[in-house]
């Protein structure tokens, strides 16, 4: 995945480092259809961890 980004202006950072902050632009009632949606696209990836609080 890295080597995709070689030609664009980052910085790569280890894999341990990586947070990701998802602002939703959708509006849904529950947590677990937000999920839903999200693993859609996550299944492309390797798996990983989220974990979601309301500010």
């Amino acid at each position: 995945m890295a080597r995709e980004l070689e030609h664009l202006p980052v910085r790569l950072i280890a894999a341990a480092d990586i947070h990701l902050t998802l602002v939703p632009p959708w509006n849904e009632a529950s947590i677990s259809d937000a999920e839903g949606k999200l693993g859609g696209v996550a299944g492309r990836f390797g798996e990983f961890v989220t974990r979601y609080s309301r500010f």
